[in-house]
């Protein structure tokens, strides 16, 4: 049997674009990164169901 791990980051927050430190709180996802999210999902939806 073979098994695939993914490792994926997450997309671009509003802290990552100011270069604020982050890991105790959340940061909203800015445009491009809730579009790197929809890239993503479309990516990982072709490899499932194709």
């Amino acid at each position: 049997m073979k098994t695939t791990i993914y490792f994926i980051r997450h997309g671009q927050t509003q802290w990552n674009k100011e270069q604020c430190m982050q890991g105790w709180q959340n940061s909203n996802l800015t445009d491009l990164g809730k579009e790197q999210a929809d890239l993503l999902g479309k990516k990982f939806k072709k490899k499932i169901y194709n």
